[in-house]
């Protein structure tokens, strides 16, 4: 009776094991397969299919005792030989999520996003699956990294502040995205590197693994001092084996988990490193940037005062003109004074980085194809030079629904019309340029009310 039980938990033995290896991708994985369920402090032989002299039930099989019946072979008789054993049912066991495995990985690439873990008594890799057959998720299966790349940073658009105003807020605005960004990537590489090191601290299966493989050691050395039989020295091995092949491939694993901590380090340590740089170069940008406001301040009051000045003139050249009766009334309906985009449009100005403010007095469209056109019918009041505004035209467009008004061409490079002359709506009276407060070619338009300025967008 003592044989046949102990050739029975054989027979179970080397039939799980023999079925697991049949399946597998690989020996090492089918020793993971076969290992976790004799390994694992709660878990039994799985739920098999017994084959018996004649008949084939599903059972559910405990520990192999002497009423045992053993799984996917036949039970052996006195004139019966074990047969050929089936695929054993795999056990699934929960899974939970473990350190990424984005060690050596390039900076922005996707990978696995370190998520926190408790390590149970199932034994888990560094990738975060059981060492049940399990290959844990791909590196590349979710983004959890940020991109390789910062998004652009929102670009400052001032045409008529201080060239060196405008270079350096785009260059700290350029520094707070980039270093938004190392930082989110730090945080992360440390995230990671924290999980590693938790779970390198728990490795709770390691020692269970040596504690088992201690002990089954412990009873072949007594079962080969009492003179054991054959059959239940191979029992004894048949378990030890799956425990050494888990015990390599825990080794292994560990391994690379200490790895993956030792890449992590040096990867934050070149990372604070970079940030520490940007840094520097942000507060030399801040520095010229707060040099500059001062400056910018300046040119907008005179901006003002100017856009005062030229008011009181118009009112005396349109009260002129029509003394004159010379008054052309436009239609109201305006065209765009240049083919190019709104680039900044009326009303105050926010600077993104000092936090101070402006009046826009107008709206600056772009170069476009390098014309000025008259957005309605009316008379050339007049075409002067500005030290804000540079080469100026002011458009009389006489009485509209009431109102007198009157536009403004600035910064042009060159005048097409002259005072006096009639325009139409949409006629050529200038070339786009950038003299005055202007740091590059564009048209800065003007809508007044009776000479005062108001936003042009609803008449355009």
């Amino acid at each position: 009776m003592v044989c046949i039980v102990q050739y029975r938990r054989l027979s179970t033995v080397l039939a799980t094991a023999l079925g697991a290896m049949v399946l597998a991708a690989t020996p090492v994985q089918a020793a993971i397969s076969t290992a976790d369920g004799l390994l694992t402090p709660s878990s039994e032989p799985t739920a098999t299919s017994t084959t018996t002299t004649g008949t084939s039930t599903p059972t559910e099989t405990a520990t192999p005792t002497a009423s045992s019946t053993p799984t996917e072979t036949a039970t052996p008789t006195e004139t019966s030989t074990p047969t050929q054993p089936s695929a054993p049912a795999t056990t699934s066991t929960p899974t939970q999520p473990l350190p990424s495995t984005s060690t050596g990985t390039a900076r922005g690439s996707a990978t696995q996003q370190p998520t926190a873990h408790t390590v149970t008594g199932t034994l888990r890799d560094p990738a975060g699956s059981a060492l049940s057959g399990g290959t844990g998720p791909s590196p590349t299966a979710s983004a959890g990294r940020a991109s390789t790349s910062p998004p652009p940073p929102p670009r400052y658009h001032d045409d008529e502040a201080p060239q060196n105003l405008v270079r350096s807020t785009t260059a700290v605005q350029q520094l707070d995205t980039q270093l938004s960004h190392h930082r989110a990537l730090v945080a992360a590489d440390s995230k990671a590197l924290a999980d590693w090191k938790t779970w390198l601290a728990a490795a709770p299966a390691q020692a269970r693994l040596r504690q088992r493989a201690a002990e089954l050691n412990r009873q072949l050395i007594e079962q080969a001092a009492a003179g054991a039989n054959a059959l239940t020295m191979t029992v004894l091995r048949a378990e030890l084996a799956p425990t050494q092949w888990q015990q390599e491939i825990l080794r292994n694993r560990i391994g690379a988990a200490k790895a993956s901590t030792r890449s992590l380090t040096a990867r934050i340590i070149q990372a604070t490193q970079h940030i520490a740089a940007l840094e520097r170069q942000r507060a030399a940008a801040l520095t010229e940037l707060r040099a500059a406001a001062p400056l910018d301040l300046a040119l907008n009051k005179n901006q003002l005062q100017a856009s005062s000045h030229l008011a009181a003139q118009i009112r005396g050249l349109s009260a002129q003109l029509r003394a004159r009766g010379g008054t052309v009334n436009g239609t109201g309906a305006f065209v765009h004074p240049a083919t190019g985009a709104v680039t900044s449009p009326f009303g105050m100005r926010f600077h993104p980085i000092l936090h101070y403010t402006k009046l826009h007095t107008g709206a600056d469209f772009g170069r476009g194809d390098g014309l000025v056109y008259a957005a309605d019918a009316g008379v050339v009041l007049a075409t002067l030079s500005s030290a804000a505004y540079g080469l100026l035209t002011i458009v009389d467009h006489g009485t509209i629904n009431g109102r007198s008004i009157t536009t403004m061409y600035a910064h042009q490079g060159r005048f097409l019309t002259s005072a006096g002359q009639r325009v139409a709506k949409g006629q050529r009276i200038g070339v786009i340029g950038a003299t005055g407060y202007a740091t590059g070619p564009h048209l800065h338009f003007e809508l007044r009310d009776s000479s005062m300025v108001i936003d042009p967008s609803p008449w355009l």
